[in-house]
């Protein structure tokens, strides 16, 4: 692994685990309750499965996680017109409400991080972002690939 491998993995787990500890203030019981509901928000309506699919996790375990946020009354479930067999993921009023606390807190947070790097040199890291954004985007593809053969039913 180069320098460059290991240096993009470990910014990524550290500001991965800055979010999470950062979510961790926004009256969500748990990151994976935090993680649903940022998904929902930015993709609903989406099915169990998808859902399940986009976060990595099996269907079975992603179904107890929504049924706790549906009894909170943060994401309800809407008959699937095109498949009668499943049904669709929304978020419900406060289950918006909730989504755009997150997102408010989140974002508050990589403002404070870009203001950790000198201002002269911010330009030039948003550019570095941009590249590395597009990097991820281009090999979207490949990636649905691998996760579609690593999924455990």
């Amino acid at each position: 692994m180069s320098q460059t491998d290991a240096l993009l993995r470990e910014v990524a787990i550290l500001y991965t685990q800055a979010q999470r500890t950062t979510a961790a203030c926004c009256d969500v019981k748990s990151q994976t309750q935090c993680m649903v509901i940022t998904e929902l928000g930015r993709h609903e309506p989406l099915t169990p499965l998808e859902l399940a699919e986009r976060l990595g996790f099996e269907k079975s375990w992603m179904g107890r996680v929504v049924g706790q946020l549906e009894a909170e009354g943060l994401v309800a479930k809407f008959p699937n017109q095109a498949d009668g067999r499943s049904y669709l993921l929304r978020l419900t009023p406060a289950g918006n409400a909730r989504f755009e606390q997150l997102n408010l807190i989140l974002n508050a947070h990589a403002e404070r991080l870009m203001d950790f790097i000198p201002p002269d040199q911010r330009a030039m890291v948003q550019e570095a972002l941009l590249l590395v954004r597009d990097a991820l985007l281009a090999e979207a593809h490949t990636l649905e690939a691998i996760a579609s053969n690593c999924m455990i039913d």
